[in-house]
């Protein structure tokens, strides 16, 4: 009886040392968005547009607000970018950090995160963008989402929406020169 008390006693280790080495949950999904007039968290929808705006008054770019299921709220590592196909167009400030996620109605909410473009504005302007991101909570679960949506100033084709060369973005052959 003594033998399968140990056998059970080591079966009973060896699961348990195999909890506590257990490979990192599966990336969780986020939503991205924006605040609404209500200070309410309101999804971007594949297609929507997205408002173009001027970030502390000098630098073209986008605010955007990050909705996660139940996350650790402490300091989350953030990453946003903006692509039009594989070119990088935009990033979040990592200035403007540190970030704090606030309850908000079944999760938690990143608010207001400014997201610069760093090319000239007729190179992303009534385009079809991907925006992708990824946050890291403090316990290190990760979550990511993407949507695809059209970067506007309100409306689109935008006349301002045109370059004077095609070299004055990163791919000139995608380039939507003025007439």
């Amino acid at each position: 009886m003594a033998p399968s008390r140990a056998a059970l006693l080591a079966t009973l280790l060896v699961t348990l040392a195999g909890c506590a080495e257990e490979a990192a949950p599966p990336p969780g999904s986020l939503d991205i968005g924006w605040r609404g007039p209500g200070d309410e968290f309101e999804p971007y929808v594949e297609g929507d547009d997205i408002l173009l705006d001027l970030l502390g008054g000098r630098i073209l770019g986008i605010v955007l607000s990050l909705h996660l299921p139940a996350a650790d709220p402490r300091d989350p590592e953030v990453e946003l970018v903006v692509r039009e196909g594989d070119t990088i167009m935009g990033a979040n400030l990592t200035e403007f950090g540190p970030y704090a996620l606030e309850p908000e109605g079944d999760g938690l909410v990143l608010w207001d995160v400014p997201t610069a473009f760093q090319v000239n504005s007729c190179c992303f302007l009534c385009r079809d963008v991907t925006i992708e991101a990824r946050v890291v909570d403090s316990r290190g679960h990760v979550f990511e989402g993407s949507v695809g949506g059209r970067i506007s100033r309100g409306s689109c084709p935008d006349p301002g929406g045109c370059c004077a060369a095609a070299s004055d973005c990163p791919v000139p052959e995608r380039t939507r020169l003025c007439e």
